[in-house]
């Protein structure tokens, strides 16, 4: 399974990590892509939130756990883009559930456009 991130989702991930505890900012990249390749491996049924489709991507909201072990509710979501038959995710959001309750769907699908038109990705 292959990784890609948006500048978007980059922005974002610096500052979450910064907020994280010093003994876990290590280990949250790789947290991060063992909870979505253990989704992923499962099919599109695993994800509950299927925001918008493009083709074969589909725009997915991804509750995670955050490093304060406080569960999904006060966790993260990651705005992704799944190809299930090519097993290519892309990253293009996250943010924490504390800092920004909701994100209009509308609004995630625009970045989502913006990122795919951009074509401007790197390997996570």
């Amino acid at each position: 399974m292959k990784f890609y991130q948006c500048s978007s989702f980059e922005r974002d991930f610096k500052i979450i990590k910064k907020k994280c505890p010093n003994n876990y900012k290590e280990a949250f990249k790789k947290e991060l892509e063992s909870y979505l390749k253990a989704r992923a491996l499962f099919g599109l049924k695993n994800f509950r939130a299927v925001l918008c489709s493009a083709g074969e991507l589909y725009l997915l909201k991804v509750r995670m756990p955050d490093c304060h072990h406080k569960g999904k509710s006060g966790g993260y979501r990651v705005i992704c883009a799944f190809n299930p038959k090519k097993l290519v995710v892309l990253l293009v959001k996250i943010y924490r559930k504390s800092d920004c309750e909701n994100i209009p769907t509308k609004e995630l699908c625009e970045v989502f456009i913006d990122c795919i038109k951009s074509k401007q990705f790197k390997e996570f």
